[in-house]
């Protein structure tokens, strides 16, 4: 699972990490990112290269007939985007990264939840494993672009803390999930080593989805 992360690197750090081209949309630092916000995601242009742009997390499926988001698309099952309707044809043509400073999970009873997050030990910031989808109304008055994290068994380390993961990709496999054939990019799709992440307690503030500020990346 990955329900909230965290992006906080300004636009133009994210262009030169995943060397985008084109238009540089502009967003708030997000310190607490829920389903529903715009965020920054990376996708392969159609004139080539990388493009940086804005889509909503929750992927409403080109075929949706309303354009309404489901809560359950936040995230897609590595072990069945190949089958499942709403992501078959994002698995084959549109994948993308999702940038990321980090992400959270949550631990302990539900009225006390500890919440943890997870960052690359190395410092630098994440690439997450993401498809995205463009719906268009009959009339094609409007056009929405939505994405979905795609997620998969825990290592051993994350599973101390939960029972899926999202798909963190290492630099020289971006191309590859970008553009490879589903073969290469199924491939792809599996846990971290136990040494590319860490995690640390923050503040349970993070709960709220309302809540967005440096002080929340702080301890509990």
């Amino acid at each position: 699972m990955c329900g909230r992360y965290s992006i906080t690197l300004p636009p133009e750090a994210i262009r030169q990490i995943f060397q985008t081209h084109g238009e540089l949309p502009n967003w708030p630092a997000w310190y607490n990112a829920a389903p529903t916000t715009a965020l920054p995601v990376v996708r392969q242009a159609t004139e080539g290269g990388r493009e940086l742009v804005l889509m909503t997390w929750g992927l409403i499926p080109w075929f949706s007939k309303d354009g309404k988001l489901s809560y359950s698309t936040i995230n897609a099952r590595a072990e069945s985007v190949q089958a499942n309707a709403s992501y078959r044809e994002p698995f084959k043509t549109r994948r993308c990264l999702v940038p990321a400073s980090g992400y959270f999970e949550w631990t302990g009873p539900k009225n006390d939840r500890q919440p943890h997050f997870f960052t690359r030990a190395d410092g630098q910031p994440m690439a997450l494993a993401g498809l995205w989808d463009r719906w268009r109304s009959k009339d094609k008055s409007e056009t929405k672009e939505t994405f979905t994290i795609v997620t998969t068994e825990p290592s051993k380390f994350a599973a101390q803390f939960h029972n899926r993961m999202p798909v963190v990709l290492e630099p020289n496999t971006w191309e590859g999930w970008l553009r490879g054939d589903p073969d290469a990019a199924a491939s792809l799709m599996k846990p971290a080593n136990d040494d590319v992440l860490v995690s640390r307690p923050v503040s349970k503030a993070v709960g709220n989805v309302k809540n967005n500020g440096p002080e929340l990346l702080n301890g509990s």
